[in-house]
């Protein structure tokens, strides 16, 4: 299992906001507060570790409470839905 721990999002993607997770099938996330971003690492798309593709292009808003979503990636990554307005995530990743 791979965790991003309660983190503060910041107005743009930052490594510290970004969960390295090979093999990963689910993701369990929970939004605090604040609404987010979320980019998503799918193996399908080559993902190598100097140049991920990062998808949905503008991220997908993700509002504050508890989210399972299934994904096969490689790398998940947050930010603040609206700018100035930081969230507290927590992300589990399980393969």
């Amino acid at each position: 299992m791979y965790a991003l721990n309660n983190v503060t999002t910041a107005d743009d993607y930052t490594d510290a906001n970004t969960l390295p997770c090979a093999g990963s099938t689910e993701l369990d996330i929970t939004v605090g507060n604040n609404a987010i971003l979320i980019q998503y690492a799918f193996r399908e798309h080559g993902l190598s570790s100097t140049s991920p593709t990062w998808t949905p292009e503008n991220g997908l808003f993700m509002p504050p409470g508890f989210h399972i979503r299934g994904r096969n990636v490689e790398a998940v990554r947050v930010r603040s839905a609206v700018k100035g307005k930081p969230a507290q995530v927590t992300i589990e990743a399980v393969s």
